[in-house]
């Protein structure tokens, strides 16, 4: 409930389009996403991370292309999301099956890829992991 909380707090913070604040709150960000990895089936959560890189990257955010470059090299996001494991093993059936948090990382993924800035692009293709992960 904690961790729901915390992020409902930083989602509200980044609505408002402060950058002062964004730049702080970059540092949760990456705890944010080990958050969604350490409970891959906590929807509510991951739908307040998703919110939170959908307000700092959305075509109309009120966020600039330094910011948005800071987040990803601050985050490490682009290796994040190329090295996850799209599935996971149940542990008394032993079947395979995609994991749980997989969608919300293709959706930013999708965001980030398709985002129209130069410097976004940029930025993520500094990580080869991240270009072998959109090919």
């Amino acid at each position: 409930a904690t961790k729901l909380q915390a992020t409902k707090f930083i989602t509200n913070i980044i609505s408002l389009g402060n950058t002062e604040y964004a730049l702080s709150l970059a540092a949760c960000l990456p705890s944010l996403l080990k958050y969604c990895m350490d409970y891959p089936w906590h929807s509510m959560l991951h739908n307040n991370v998703e919110i939170i890189f959908n307000e700092l990257f959305k075509k109309n955010s009120r966020y600039s292309d330094e910011i948005r470059t800071a987040v990803i090299a601050e985050t490490g996001l682009a290796d994040f999301i190329a090295n996850l494991q799209p599935h996971v093993d149940m542990p008394i059936s032993g079947r395979t099956i995609r994991n749980g948090v997989i969608a919300t990382f293709v959706i930013i993924a999708n965001l980030l890829n398709n985002h129209e800035s130069e410097y976004v692009q940029e930025e993520l293709q500094k990580s080869d992991k991240w270009i072998e992960f959109v090919h």
